[in-house]
């Protein structure tokens, strides 16, 4: 799985653990994320490393590059880094989706969390 698959699905979990859910579901998307949370934590420990290589962190948290090509530099090598192949594997947890949710968050977490929805087309 590409690690990007995995970043995505934390900052999902991560808006929606804001949110007042029912209990399987905060319950199901709190294990989910202590499962990917270290390589969350890879990836920022690493692409934090690129930023100080090819930039620098203002106080704001912009980053002023070293040069355009420092700034094209970056990109590529994050790009890699976002499609780095990891081997994951997590535990599928079988949940009712809430009554209201964005499609965005289902994409997200495909793979990871199987919603169980009423589906009136069948």
């Amino acid at each position: 799985m590409k690690l990007i698959r995995i970043i995505n699905a934390y900052m999902a979990i991560t808006k929606l653990m804001e949110r007042k859910l029912n209990n399987k579901l905060s319950y199901a998307l709190y294990m989910l994320k202590k499962e990917i949370e270290p390589n969350y934590e890879f990836f920022s420990v690493k692409e934090q490393e690129l930023v100080t290589k090819y930039g620098k962190k203002g106080n704001d948290g912009s980053v002023e590059w070293n040069s355009d090509e420092a700034k094209s530099n970056f990109a590529k090598e994050r790009n890699l880094l976002m499609n780095m192949e990891i081997d994951l594997s997590v535990k599928v947890r079988k949940v009712t989706a809430p009554d209201e949710i964005e499609g965005v968050f289902f994409e997200a977490l495909d793979g990871f969390i199987e919603f169980e929805v009423d589906d009136d087309n069948s």
